[in-house]
């Protein structure tokens, strides 16, 4: 399963995992194991995993084309039918600890493309009617005339 979900917990045995208790896995799909602390872990933008000052894993990051997921999965994940290609963190790609992603649509854009939808809806309604009308009408008159 993949996600774009980064909120992660630590289990009882020191295992990172999501939220619904999934294990977090790293590059290589072993499960991330953290050192005894209570210091939070720290997760760089090269997706390395230090506990205490150590490296303890890298987290698994993949390229996903989205005509390969299958279906949903959890809350928040998704299974794919074709492994993702894993991707190197540099400069495009990177992970950024205690942030949230923006989304990446505007809303006033959106809003402004359904209200002027909305009244093409209207319009083209408002068009078909009126031609029912007419058919109506002409039914209506010719089948008088006889």
């Amino acid at each position: 399963a993949y996600t774009r979900d980064g909120r992660f917990v630590i289990n009882s045995f020191g295992g990172l995992q999501t939220l619904e208790g999934f294990p977090v896995l790293d590059s290589g799909g072993a499960q991330i194991l953290l050192e005894n602390s209570t210091n939070a872990p720290e997760i760089l933008q090269d997706g390395r995993i230090l506990s205490n000052g150590r490296l303890v894993g890298n987290l698994g990051v993949y390229q996903m084309d989205p005509e390969n997921f299958v279906s949903r999965f959890s809350n928040s994940a998704f299974l794919a039918e074709v492994p993702g290609l894993a991707t190197e963190l540099g400069n495009d790609t990177s992970i950024n600890q205690g942030y949230i992603e923006e989304s990446n649509v505007s809303a006033v854009h959106e809003l402004s493309n359904l209200i002027a939808i909305s009244k093409n809806y209207e319009s083209i309604s408002t068009l078909i009617g009126r031609a029912d009308d007419v058919l109506t009408r002409s039914v209506r008159e010719l089948g008088e005339a006889q």
